[in-house]
């Protein structure tokens, strides 16, 4: 069978109606941290992911209207949700391993983002220490 595509024209479009969801009604999605050492593939779901448990962790709420207009770059349309990066300071009495990031759709539990750091990234936070991102999200055709 013949694979469709998305031309670059409607990428951004399409990402607009995952995002910022007026006509479908769609939670607010939530931006949490993992901090096991899990590498995600297609068959991960929210339960194989555990939360950072440091005084001060929390989910962030990423409201549909936080999310900027998308940018195609090489075929990839992203938006990002603000300007400025969501931080996390680890309260705790001892470093935490972040080892990635998630956003998920706390009404239905489904995981709609998640993302494992690069090697670099992937550093204790250590007690008093920050960790902060911009949320983005990227949608491509293949």
């Amino acid at each position: 069978m013949p694979i469709g595509i998305v031309p670059d024209e409607a990428l951004a479009a399409e990402l607009r109606r995952i995002l910022d969801n007026e006509d479908t009604q769609f939670a607010a999605w939530s931006l949490r941290l993992f901090s096991n050492d899990l590498t995600p593939t297609k068959d991960t779901v929210f339960a194989d992911l555990v939360e950072p448990t440091w005084a001060g962790y929390g989910p962030r709420t990423l409201t549909p209207a936080g999310w900027g207009a998308a940018v195609i770059v090489a075929h990839f349309a992203t938006s990002s949700h603000g300007t400025a990066a969501v931080q996390w300071t680890n309260n705790s009495g001892a470093p935490v391993t972040v080892f990635g990031l998630m956003y998920l759709d706390p009404t239905t539990g489904t995981l709609r983002f998640v993302q494992r750091f690069d090697a670099a990234e992937i550093v204790p936070v250590d007690p008093g220490g920050t960790i902060a991102l911009l949320p983005k999200f990227t949608y491509r055709s293949e």
